[in-house]
Protein backbone atom coordinates (compact mmCIF):
# COMPACT_ATOMS: atom_id res chain seq x y z
CA UNK A 1 0.00 0.00 0.00
CA UNK A 2 2.79 2.25 1.03
CA UNK A 3 4.56 2.15 -2.62
CA UNK A 4 1.35 3.66 -4.22
CA UNK A 5 0.97 6.82 -2.71
CA UNK A 6 3.08 6.77 0.77
CA UNK A 7 1.83 10.24 2.39
CA UNK A 8 -1.67 9.74 1.24
CA UNK A 9 -2.03 5.89 2.49
CA UNK A 10 0.08 6.76 5.79
CA UNK A 11 -2.45 9.62 6.26
CA UNK A 12 -5.12 7.60 5.21
CA UNK A 13 -4.04 4.89 7.79
CA UNK A 14 -3.66 7.56 10.65
CA UNK A 15 -7.41 9.09 10.03
CA UNK A 16 -8.58 5.36 10.71
CA UNK A 17 -6.27 5.09 13.77
CA UNK A 18 -4.86 2.13 12.90
CA UNK A 19 -1.90 2.47 15.20
CA UNK A 20 0.12 -0.79 13.70
CA UNK A 21 -0.18 -0.38 10.40
CA UNK A 22 0.20 3.37 10.67
CA UNK A 23 3.90 2.77 12.24
CA UNK A 24 4.26 0.29 9.85
CA UNK A 25 3.43 2.41 6.72
CA UNK A 26 5.25 5.51 7.95
CA UNK A 27 8.66 3.76 8.92
CA UNK A 28 9.16 2.48 5.17
CA UNK A 29 8.16 5.43 4.05
CA UNK A 30 10.64 7.68 5.66
CA UNK A 31 12.96 4.89 4.89
CA UNK A 32 12.14 4.17 1.44
CA UNK A 33 15.12 4.63 0.26
CA UNK A 34 16.12 1.73 1.68
CA UNK A 35 13.87 -0.83 0.32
Amino acid sequence: MCMLNNRTVCTNLYSYKVYLLEMICLYKCNHAALF
